[in-house]
């Protein structure tokens, strides 16, 4: 008996730690996951940006005022 309630001593002592242990690896895996996300936000609007450059009419008129001015 005296086992037990040491062991369930024991284990609320434990037991804030391994609280914060764990919500530290759950908050880095958010954390990570908004990563990812926000590098794939950065990269569709990368491309999308690129696609804007390479709009021939863009060229032409950058061409042409680059020519003039």
């Amino acid at each position: 008996m005296l086992q037990f309630i040491l062991f369930i001593y024991f284990l609320r002592l434990i037991y804030p730690v391994l609280e914060a242990i764990l919500s530290i690896k759950k908050e880095s895996k958010e954390l990570s996951n908004q990563n990812l996300i926000a590098k794939r936000v950065e990269g569709k609007t990368f491309y999308k940006t690129i696609l804007k450059l390479a709009d021939p009419t863009i060229f032409a008129v950058s061409y042409i005022g680059g020519k003039t001015g």
